[in-house]
């Protein structure tokens, strides 16, 4: 967990590890592999350059701060699709415990728990509803849709 650990601003503590994770990927070969996972329970701690080079974002279906859940929607939902397709998968992937929201953000795909494909890029994709469209209960919203 970083929370704290790097600065969301540009100040001096930090910036080593935020330059070396923006440019690694000059560093790492092909096919050698490498992963780099960050996790925060405050999403806008995480600099702002970090944020703009990831290529993948993980969120938990345990997430109850609704101040946390508009924060992420702000900064993702428009490459998913927009607030509306965006809170549709977050409701679907919330209604069980333990499960995972995957935004593969370098083909604009989205899954639940990296098997069940959510969304392709351009629409949303079935999910367990009868109609082909992704149930909501319990559903989230923000107050600014």
């Amino acid at each position: 967990d970083i929370l704290g650990q790097i600065p969301a601003s540009r100040a001096r503590k930090g910036n080593l590890l935020t330059y070396w994770l923006c440019r690694f990927r000059h560093y790492v070969k092909k096919p050698d592999p490498c992963l780099f996972i960050l996790s925060t329970q405050k999403f806008r701690e995480v600099n702002a350059t970090l944020r703009a080079n990831s290529t993948g974002v993980f969120i938990s279906s345990n997430i109850r701060n609704q101040k946390e859940i508009e924060a992420l929607a702000e900064e993702y939902a428009d490459t998913m699709g927009g607030k509306e397709v965006f809170y549709k998968m977050l409701n679907y992937v919330r209604k069980e415990k333990y499960q995972w929201l995957y935004l593969q953000l370098t083909t604009g795909k989205a899954f639940k728990n990296f098997t069940e494909m959510l969304y392709d890029g351009d629409k949303l994709l079935i999910g367990k509803g009868e109609k082909g469209d992704l149930e909501e209960e319990e559903e989230i919203s923000s107050d600014e849709d």
